[in-house]
């Protein structure tokens, strides 16, 4: 009986059993935002360059049911102020690019600033000292390959001179090229956080030694191992064709700003990339960026120098090159300002929902009511009435109201009202 008794006590005195730690779902503890609040695209061509993206987040967002049509996959979040869609493309090319931003666009449909970022082909010359881990930022993009052959088999390509990004894109890259000049790029330091925070992805992004970046000479070309067993060494190849150049003094990357030569081929020639160097002024070669230009994302293309553009092409600096450019286009957004949603035109010409409420075009829009209703006064300012005017005109587009009142009569009375607004 006292055995039972003592036995008893001492299971009371046991401490009560800790409660099992419940399991959690990360995508329901993170951030749900609406598709309105994302106003920064990001696009990338590689998981690899997804990878290293997705790793610039200061924090990730919930998914979210995206519209009819779209079958991409977004990685939602933010860096500093910005609200970022990341989306990677289902395979290489310009189309497969415009068809990817024109479903990004209609989705998330206040996104202001476009990034293509990624791994690009540079072209080193005697005036671009580019090397392995570099970093380009395009201040143009051409399509190379659009044009026409004519007499004689001449190739003559229509593209122009190539585009150039968006004017508050433009801003943000002379405003950090003005820093630079003072104070060096965040891009090391970013990617040593990037690598602190993800260990494991050291092997995949760090930097490989500098002595494997070798530039031969633009007319020798590599020589195939044995049954391509080793595909990112030039082990047979002759070193005596390596181009002598002198050394940096540190082994961080460097940023040039130059035009952008965008295609549907991968170009793996030497005298081939001299020669298009020549003809087009560019810097670097890519697949993607003239497809997003052409389906309307205003973007800025960077891309981080994985090799040559040449025939001893390989996979070896693929991932430190996807890192910094990742790490660069952060670096970016962190000066680049969070302006107000502008005034857009949906795909089927027609101003989106939040603009057609806030002109309350089924009522009469007469001068006196820009004074007085707010709805009114906080409409956008004349410069972006005008852009939505000219894009409506070049849709040949008509907005019916029941005042029969255009937009050109709203501008011109809402310019003549600014001062009282």
């Amino acid at each position: 009986m006292n055995a039972q008794a003592d036995q008893s006590n001492l299971e009371s005195k046991r401490p009560a059993a800790l409660p099992k730690p419940q399991k959690t779902n990360p995508e329901t503890e993170r951030k749900s935002l609406s598709h309105h609040d994302y106003t920064v695209g990001w696009v990338c061509a590689l998981p690899l360059e997804l990878g290293a993206a997705t790793a610039m987040l200061d924090e990730e967002h919930q998914m979210l049911v995206l519209g009819p049509g779209d079958q991409s996959t977004y990685t939602l979040g933010r860096i500093g102020h910005h609200n970022i869609v990341l989306v990677c493309l289902p395979s290489y090319g310009t189309a497969k690019a415009a068809t990817v931003a024109s479903h990004m666009l209609r989705s998330f449909p206040n996104i202001q600033t476009g990034l293509m970022v990624g791994i690009g082909g540079g072209i080193p010359t005697n005036e671009v000292d580019i090397r392995l881990g570099d970093i380009v930022v395009g201040d143009s993009v051409l399509q190379y390959d659009l044009g026409k052959t004519v007499r004689g088999g001449k190739f003559e390509r229509t593209g122009g001179l190539g585009k150039s990004p968006p004017d508050n894109l433009k801003m943000a890259v002379q405003n950090l090229r003005g820093r630079h000049n003072v104070q060096p790029t965040r891009v090391p330091d970013i990617l040593s956080d990037l690598l602190e925070r993800h260990p494991s992805t050291r092997e995949r992004y760090a930097r490989p030694m500098a002595t494997l970046d070798r530039l031969f000479d633009a007319a020798y070309d590599h020589v195939e191992e044995p049954n391509n067993e080793n595909t990112t060494s030039c082990g047979r190849c002759d070193m005596s064709q390596v181009v002598q150049r002198p050394e940096r003094p540190d082994q961080h990357c460097q940023i040039h700003y130059g035009k952008i030569a965008s295609g549907n081929q991968v170009i793996k020639h030497g005298k081939t990339r001299d020669r298009l160097a020549r003809e087009l002024g560019a810097v670097c070669f890519e697949m993607e960026a003239a497809g997003l230009v052409d389906a309307n994302f205003p973007c800025l293309v960077v891309r981080g120098i994985s090799d040559y553009a040449d025939s001893h092409k390989n996979n070896l600096w693929q991932g430190y090159a996807a890192a910094v450019a990742a790490a660069c286009a952060k670096e970016l957004l962190t000066i680049l300002p969070v302006g107000q949603n502008p005034c857009r035109v949906t795909s089927q010409g027609h101003l989106p929902d939040d603009v057609s409420q806030k002109l309350s075009l089924d009522k009469k829009i007469r001068p006196e009511r820009l004074e007085t209703d707010p709805a009114v006064s906080e409409f956008p300012a004349q410069s972006q009435l005008s852009s939505v005017v000219e894009t409506l005109e070049h849709l040949g587009n008509i907005i019916q109201v029941s005042t029969k009142v255009s937009i050109n009569f709203t501008v011109s009375h809402f310019g003549a009202n600014m001062r009282r607004i």
